[in-house]
């Protein structure tokens, strides 16, 4: 929060994708770090470190995700590490993917594999269950929902002992941050109609009242009863 324009956020779906796209543009929207074209048409993301003005590549930031994440993992259990195994969302298309691929040669790192997420799910569950049919018999067919930040996805899949076989995959691009920027649109109109100010126009603030209104979410999620929401000083005192 105290470095909004330097920290970049939820580039996670604009991997791989152009610019100019409607629904990137559309994600764009509510970032509040500075973002341009690259030359391939990409995203490019504008960023101050030591003094001097870089653009990178989403791709490029990525692969630092990577790197690090890499680090922490060698940290904990105090090996190298090389190699890995990546969970993709099921809305991932080619360049998407190949995207991710470049991240991880950014990263120093070997991919073994990519995987849609669902199915990681789905595979963890097949590895511990018990009294799955034979081969010969009729599979046993198990949905796996995950409603996660920013998309729905869906696999559905067949299991017998020994074998997973992933019948489809669906996706929707509606997640829990959309809760969250639905209670945010509220209360800025409340906020506005109240004190005249507009809080979108500060970013500091729209970040704040963003935070509060996703844990307003989580708490009505599991009260019935009316919640009060309290942000001191949010903008001009």
């Amino acid at each position: 929060m105290t470095a909004f324009k330097n920290t970049i956020t939820y580039f996670k779906g604009l991997v791989g994708r152009k610019y100019e796209a409607p629904d990137v543009q559309e994600e764009l929207s509510h970032a509040h770090f500075k973002h341009c074209a690259m030359p391939d048409g990409g995203v490019g993301v504008v960023v101050q470190h030591n003094g001097e003005t870089h653009t990178l590549s989403v791709t490029q930031v990525l692969g630092m995700l990577l790197s690090h994440l890499r680090e922490s993992a060698e940290n904990d259990i105090g090996t190298k590490v090389e190699s890995c195994v990546l969970g993709v969302p099921v809305y991932y298309n080619d360049a998407q993917r190949h995207a991710l691929l470049d991240a991880v040669r950014i990263a120093n790192l070997g991919c073994l594999r990519l995987i849609n997420e669902t199915s990681a799910v789905a595979l963890n569950y097949g590895i511990y269950k018990g009294g799955l049919p034979e081969p010969t018999e009729a599979p046993r067919r198990v949905a796996f929902f995950d409603f996660g930040h920013s998309n729905l996805q869906l696999s559905l899949c067949e299991f017998v002992k020994g074998k997973l076989s992933v019948v489809t995959t669906a996706s929707c691009r509606v997640g829990g941050r959309d809760f969250d920027l639905a209670l945010l649109a509220e209360m800025a109109k409340r906020f506005q109609e109240k004190t005249k100010l507009d809080l979108m126009a500060k970013p500091r603030a729209a970040i704040r009242m963003e935070a509060e209104c996703e844990k307003l979410k989580k708490m009505m999620s599991a009260n019935t009863t009316d919640i009060p929401m309290n942000v001191e000083c949010l903008m001009e005192d």
